[in-house]
Parts: structure tokens; sequence; C-alpha cells
């Protein structure tokens, strides 16, 4: 059994920043991860800040540590459950919804929110993974934020200081933009397990308009985690690129940037944390980036950022990178061949990663590391061996520039189709084709002298069944519980992952009101399969 007192102790005392206090209205903000891996969430950050600009509102965070014998670590002291009046639970990726049914368990309550009467706290929920597609878990929710939450949050937790009671917050909450009550809205399903029609109203995303004065940065800092000691600051939310496999062209649309000059000042006053983070989904593309670099610098601090485009890539942001204490480059070519790229929309051709390439070696990074996806719809063996060929054009580029990468590490996923993109009427590729193709690839790359580092293919199965399931698919997450519905329904996760959307099939999800229209996004998917 772990000594929880004695790990919380640990982690207070090398953290840095604002600490949580008891208020009138008490909210356990419950990141179903570990510390390490929620301190690096800019987002969970963002959430504590939201919830905590009411002064009659007090928090206490909790996280979910351990592998096999997970427990309940409860950051800001002990508590009893009958002191809480909401439980927040924040999910950014889909396979932390086995981690949601577990601290559930562990917190003592019912998994379904039918079976929660007025003793119990309502529980909330949000995060990009139920933006895209909450219904996996909506029967486990009383309440879901869909899409950005700064302002949807505040409307609805004032709820609690004008409404008499649980029920009635709940049926108020539902009038609030971005918010979306899973109990108004029912899905039927024809004989076949598809979706017949949708019962209920539209749910719009929330979108937050004053981001760039109001952008999201680090609320505490602390050693532990993975960027260690680090401050993040967002500097830009939504992305120009249009990736056809990406969430970040809708989900996060439209595309903004954090202000200049207050950005400058943030880090400027950045004393007791020795590395800044600049991190978004297209921070490459933020027309003062290198002035960010620069005024770290000039504030004797290191840097890092979240995601580099190749064709962003000149010799002043190598030189600048190097400066910030990067050692390796990392970009993302997505796919192996030209000619894929042109199927995904990436935007990268031969030109921009020989380019980013050679300036990596004149500037003497040590290690070169290049993110792929494989299973990519249309995919050929030409594709994978493509991959294959750039880790032989890396070699060239060292033996033509005379110089050597200390590391060459090549990151490879399985494809998981994703709601809200042209591809979410793809099929997800069977497990043991991925295997073959990893298998393949690995001892290729490994005989080239390349780091190959890939996710399971079982755990990209399961997340893309959450991905596009519909409330059904919560029946693989409580496949080990004993619940009166599991006993009368029967589902194929196969279903789910496996099979290809029919054009005209209702998903799960189109309830919601996104920026790009569904026809849009099918056009777009019609005229691949044309190619």
């Amino acid at each position: 059994m772990q000594n929880i007192e004695k790990i919380r102790k640990k982690i207070l005392s090398l953290e840095k920043g604002a600490k949580p206090a008891r208020g009138r209205l008490n909210v356990l903000l419950f990141y179903p991860n570990s510390y390490s891996i929620a301190i690096t969430s800019l987002a969970f950050h963002r959430i504590y800040e939201v919830v905590n600009k009411i002064e009659e509102v007090g928090t206490k965070r909790c996280f979910l540590e351990g592998v096999d014998d997970k427990y309940i670590l409860p950051v800001d002291g002990s508590f009893n459950l009958s002191e809480i009046d909401i439980i927040a639970f924040f999910l950014s990726y889909e396979m932390d919804f086995f981690n949601l049914v577990k601290a559930m368990k562990l917190l003592n309550i019912p998994l379904l929110s039918e079976a929660r009467g007025i003793k119990y706290p309502v529980v909330i929920g949000g995060g990009i993974a139920v933006t895209e597609n909450p219904e996996p878990v909506a029967d486990f929710f009383d309440v879901l934020f869909i899409g950005e939450a700064e302002e949807s949050l505040i409307a609805f937790l004032k709820l609690f200081f004008q409404s008499s009671g649980r029920n009635e917050i709940i049926e108020k909450a539902s009038a609030i933009k971005g918010v979306y009550v899973p109990e108004k809205t029912q899905p039927v399903y024809n004989k076949d397990g598809t979706i017949e029609k949708i019962i209920g109203e539209k749910v719009k995303r929330g979108v937050y308009t004053n981001f760039s004065n109001d952008f999201s940065t680090s609320v505490f800092t602390t050693k532990l985690g993975e960027f260690g000691d680090t401050f993040l600051i967002e500097i830009t939310r939504g992305c120009p690129a249009s990736c056809r496999f990406c969430i970040s062209r809708t989900l996060y649309t439209p595309l903004r940037f954090a202000n200049k000059e207050k950005v400058k000042e943030v880090i400027k006053n950045q004393q007791e944390v020795s590395k800044i983070g600049l991190l978004g989904a297209s921070v490459s593309f933020h027309p003062a980036i290198k002035e960010f670099m620069d005024t770290a610098l000039s504030a004797q601090k290191k840097f890092s950022i979240a995601s580099l485009r190749a064709e962003k890539l000149d010799k002043e942001f190598i030189t600048l990178l190097k400066l910030g204490g990067s050692k390796t480059i990392t970009i993302a070519p997505e796919a192996g061949t030209e000619n894929m790229r042109n199927i995904i929309n990436k935007g990268i051709i031969k030109e921009h990663l020989e380019n980013a390439i050679t300036l990596a070696l004149d500037a003497k990074f040590e290690g070169i590391k290049l993110y792929f996806m494989i299973g990519l719809p249309f995919e050929e063996q030409t594709d994978i061996d493509g991959i294959i060929e750039l880790a032989n054009f890396i070699r060239h580029l060292e033996y033509l520039n005379k110089k050597n990468f200390k590391k060459v590490t090549f990151n490879i996923s399985p494809f998981v189709p994703k709601p809200f993109t042209p591809f979410q009427w793809a099929a997800f590729e069977p497990v043991n084709s991925i295997k073959d193709k990893l298998n393949y690839l690995r001892k290729s790359l490994v005989a080239k002298g390349v780091n190959v580092h890939y996710d399971n293919p079982k755990w990209a199965y399961l997340e893309s069944i959450f991905s596009r399931g519909d409330r059904r698919a919560k029946h693989v997450l409580l496949k080990n519980e004993k619940i009166k519905p599991l006993e009368t329904v029967k589902i194929n996760p196969d279903f789910y992952a496996l099979r290809e959307r029919d054009e005209s099939e209702i998903f799960p999800w189109d309830f919601i009101e996104n920026t790009i229209a569904k026809q849009s996004l099918l056009k777009e998917w019609q005229n691949i399969k044309k190619r």
C-alpha cells in the first residue's frame, strides 16, 4: 500500500504557485491519471484557474496514481465526499475513460448518472476527448462541457448560487452554450445497429472569444513531470493547416494568436523557473514566435516549443532553438511518401524535410525525431517503404554534410479515425495488419541505426472504439462490472472500429454544432476516394 500522505507532502513541497482553498461551493477537480501527466496539461491548469475565479468556490485536486493497483491521490488533502458539491473530471485522452471508471469506483459513487440521487455531488466532465465525442461516457455524467469552457464553466458554477437544488441546476445547465446534458438527448437505433435519429437539442461547441488577451499559462510549476520546472504558455489556439486526420482544424477554430506584448511580458516576469514552454497546435505559425524565443533568451531562460512545421524552419529559427536548449529537433512528416502526405493534406514536401534536416545538422543538433502514422486510408506498401526511405535520406544527408546525429528516432503510431475530420468515415486497420507493418518497419529501421518507438496497436484499437462509438460503447468500459444493461446489450467492438461508415450515416456526435459543416467534410472525403 502506498504511503499517500508522504507522496502528497513531497508533491506540495516541490510545487510553486496558487494553492486551493475551501469555499461555500466545493469542487473536486479530478484528473484521472497521474499527477506527473496532469501537471503538463495546460488545459488542466486553465480549468483550475477558471474555477478559482469565483471567490466563493473552493477546489481540491485529485489524481489517479499507480499502474496495476491504482489509488486516489488527493494532493490538497483528504476530503469527505459529503463536503463536495461537484466532481469535475478532465478527460484529455480516450484511454483515460478506463481510469474514469476506476476513479468513480474508488470514490464509491454509482457509475451511471441515473443511479445517483440528491445525496451525491453533481458529476461533470470536459476535455478534448469528450469534445470530439462524448457519447461513450455520456451515461456517466450529469453535465458535459463541449469545446472551450472558460465562459460556460463560470456560468454553470453560478447556477449553484441561483438554483434550489441538484435537479434544477442540471435542468438549467442545458441553456448554457457549450454545455451538454446527456439525459436530454437520446439516440434511436436501427436494427443494423446504426443510428436512426437523435432526439434532443443541438449543442454548440464553446469558443472562448477573449483568448488573445487572456491566454492560458501555468498556475503552478514543479520539478516533477515531463517538462520539469517549466512555465507553460499557450500562444496559439486553432491551426491554419487542414490536415485531414487532425481535429485541431475544427475543434479549436477559429485560429487565434496570443497577444504579442502580453506574452513577452509574461516571459519576462517568470523569475522562479528556468524554462519557458510555448504551446499550441500551431506554434510555428505565430507571427511573433521568433520574438518570443529572443525574449526568453534575453531573460536567461531556456525554452521549448510544442510543435514544429518543417516548412517554417529557417537558419534563424534553428539557431534560436539551439540557443534555447533544444538538443533534438522534432518534425512530423506523418507519412513516408509525398503521395500519402497529399492524401492527408499535410503540406510537407521532400524539399522541406531536406532543408530542416540539413539545418539541424549544420547547427549540430544531437538528435532528430520524426513522427509517422501507419494504417492511413488508402495506404499502400510503397507508403510504408517510404518511411524506410526517409531513414536512408537522413543517412544520405549526413554523408553529404559530413556530420551525424547521435540519435535518430522514428515515432510510429497507428492511425485512429477522428470525429469532425474528413477521415471520420474511414475504418481503423485491423490490429494484426498494423502489427505486421510495425514489425516490418522496426526490423528495417533498426538495421539502419534508427531508434523506433511505437504505440501498442491494441490500445489504438480501443481508442478507435471510443473515438467514434455511441453510448453502447460504454459496455466496453463496463465489461467487468455487474450492471443490468450489460446483461441485455451485446455489442461487437469491431462495429465501431473496423467498419467504414456509410456516407449517409448519422454519427453519435452529430448533435454537436461545429464550425465546419458535415457536408463539407463529406465532400472532401468523396474527393479523396476519387483520387
